[in-house]
């Protein structure tokens, strides 16, 4: 191989390696993004009642690959400190309902099911997550943006601030 072809794919690798890198560094930033989302969430929704830990719980794979639990350690909600849970996509109704927080990254219908109108805030990030009966959905663009179900939450008696509506898109 000549010292011109090596040098151009020197080049394009190099080029692709640093575009990967690019790419990992901005989903690594997406992904703090949604766990300070998560973390944020206690400050501006009220649960009724509740004592003991505040769980956040992962439905599914984690997306965040450790992420939340770091985002979250030595924190509270109000005067209960906050753990992580991971849960399986097929946990069952005690497990789930055992969380004030539920990230969900698997099909959103079978845990609905399973939870009901328990006080469990659903949060979610695929398309239409909060048309479809979640709660939150947090839609990334150039940014997060909100999607909120006010109609789930108020059927689950969840209090959600008025500043955090204001940032969302309301969705039935």
């Amino acid at each position: 191989m000549n010292t011109f072809k090596r040098s151009t794919l020197m080049i394009a690798l190099l080029l692709l390696v640093g575009s990967m890198a690019t790419q990992a560094s901005a989903a690594d930033k997406l992904d703090k993004v949604k766990c300070a989302f998560l973390l944020n969430f206690t400050k501006y929704v009220a649960w009724p009642g509740g004592s003991g830990d505040f769980v956040i719980g992962v439905v599914g794979k984690d997306p965040f690959d450790g992420v939340l639990d770091k985002i979250v350690d030595g924190k509270t909600a109000g005067d209960r400190p906050i753990k992580t849970t991971y849960l399986a996509a097929d946990a069952s109704a005690d497990d789930l309902k055992k969380c004030s927080i539920l990230f969900v990254n698997t099909d959103i219908k079978p845990v609905l099911e399973k939870i009901g109108n328990a006080p469990i805030l659903t949060v979610g990030d695929t398309a239409d997550f909060a048309k479809n009966k979640g709660m939150v959905g947090l839609i990334a663009t150039n940014k997060i943006n909100l999607e909120i179900n006010k109609n789930q939450a108020d059927a689950a008696k969840l209090k959600i601030n008025a500043k955090l509506l204001q940032m969302a898109k309301i969705v039935d």
